[in-house]
């Protein structure tokens, strides 16, 4: 009840056992989460018998409405592939049938209807008991599929009786009436719902389909289904983050990321991700004032962010503020002690300041989780330097020198070092 859209999710059994496991603190057995949610939707019922009246009556609309929702994959989008047949907009879809089908059950049952009084009731069971269990539960256009077999001979019979008033010239008042039923059961079904995304389904085909390119190394076409995907579906701040990813990390076109990223950020402002993103973007293209501004936007959110303050105290650090940069990268240390980026940074903060003491130790301690680090190495023999330790930096200078080659910047700015 308290989500903004008819939808269904691609994960939505995994999903199931997040919340019960979550409350009860520990992994829960497929049984354990069906009894979880079973009480948990009793309990729903009768806290809120209101509220679920008015969840059945949505349900019961969608069961009847045109659109075919999605499970796992769109109807619309896959039969594109297929005959030209299917691929006609209205005459072969739930919009045609199910008026047909609802004017033609309530004219069976009219007392001058030929087939009053015929034994209908098998056909009518077997349309409302997938109707009743379908909208119990769960609404989409497979489980409804069963009845629609036993909606058609009803369709049948409204063209049939259309048919047979041509024939027999029925009375204005009679054609009002089919008429009157025929524009009631069309409205019923064509009704476009609040909340209602058409196009979730096939947006999510694109999106599969620009995932599975991804995996195989396409990413041109992975970033041109994901494009599809937005203009579907232009208000899921997820496709466009996943896109300026995509733009950023394999594509390298930083502007387009940028306002990928730029997109889901608005769409989703507690997004950090995506902010933080912005502002790295920002800040590799030399956009200092909007990168910090994006850095402070997340910490104003999250005081206490690490990833931000990292950010913000590396850019403190690479345009001469280092003073401010050390209080970020402290905080940072102290949330993740063991954050290789928070402790490089703070030790080459201390390295600018001229802390050697503080900017050796901290250089040290990343050095520890990460020993392949040619920078933070070549920070930590400056610092020894400055504290008057040659012995100590030459031996890290030789150690840089010897693991790099010949004209990489690191190994030149040992050997300038090195005495």
């Amino acid at each position: 009840p308290q989500g903004k859209e008819i939808r269904n999710d691609d994960h939505f059994y995994q999903s199931t056992f997040v919340w019960p496991q979550k409350q009860t603190g520990r992994k829960m057995l497929p049984s354990e989460v069906s009894r979880f949610w079973f009480k948990e939707g009793f309990d729903f019922i009768r806290k809120n018998p209101v509220e679920e009246a008015k969840l059945l009556g949505l349900k019961f609309l969608l069961f009847w409405n045109w659109y075919e929702i999605p499970n796992n994959h769109d109807y619309y989008y896959a039969k594109t592939f297929f005959s030209s047949l299917l691929r006609m907009p209205f005459i072969t879809g739930f919009a045609f049938v199910a008026p047909l089908a609802l004017a033609g059950l309530f004219l069976s049952f009219r007392r001058d209807s030929p087939q009053a009084g015929a034994p209908l009731f098998p056909l009518l069971a077997f349309i409302a008991l997938p109707m009743a269990t379908t909208t119990a539960f769960f609404v989409t256009s497979r489980y409804r599929l069963p009845s629609v077999a036993f909606l058609l001979p009803f369709a049948g019979y409204a063209v049939y009786r259309c048919y047979s008033g041509l024939r027999e010239t029925l009375s204005r008042k009679q054609w009002l009436t089919i008429g009157v039923i025929l524009g009631a059961a069309a409205l019923l079904v064509n009704v476009r719902l609040p909340g209602f995304n058409e196009n979730l389904g096939i947006t999510n085909e694109h999106d599969d389909i620009a995932t599975l390119y991804y995996k195989e190394g396409k990413y041109r076409k992975a970033a041109e289904m994901f494009e599809r995907a937005v203009t579907y579906h232009h208000n899921e701040a997820l496709l466009y983050y996943k896109l300026g990813g995509l733009y950023l990390l394999k594509l390298n076109e930083p502007q387009k990321a940028y306002e990928a990223f730029s997109r889901s950020a608005e769409l989703e402002p507690k997004n950090m991700d995506a902010a933080l993103s912005l502002g790295a973007i920002a800040l590799e293209t030399g956009r200092i004032e909007i990168a910090e501004r994006e850095f402070k936007k997340i910490l104003e959110l999250e005081p206490g962010y690490t990833k931000a303050l990292i950010d913000l105290g590396a850019l403190y650090t690479r345009t001469n503020r280092a003073a401010e940069a050390v209080p970020l990268l402290l905080q940072a240390v102290q949330n993740e002690p063991t954050d290789f980026n928070a402790l490089i940074n703070l030790g080459y903060a201390y390295l600018l300041l001229k802390d050697w003491k503080n900017a050796a130790f901290y250089l040290q301690t990343a050095l520890r989780l990460d020993p392949s680090s040619a920078m933070a190495r070549l920070d930590l023999a400056e610092a020894l330097l400055g504290m008057g330790n040659k012995k100590s930096a030459n031996e890290e200078l030789r150690r840089i020198i010897s693991s790099l080659p010949e004209g990489d910047p690191v190994r030149n700015r040992a050997e300038s070092l090195c005495r």
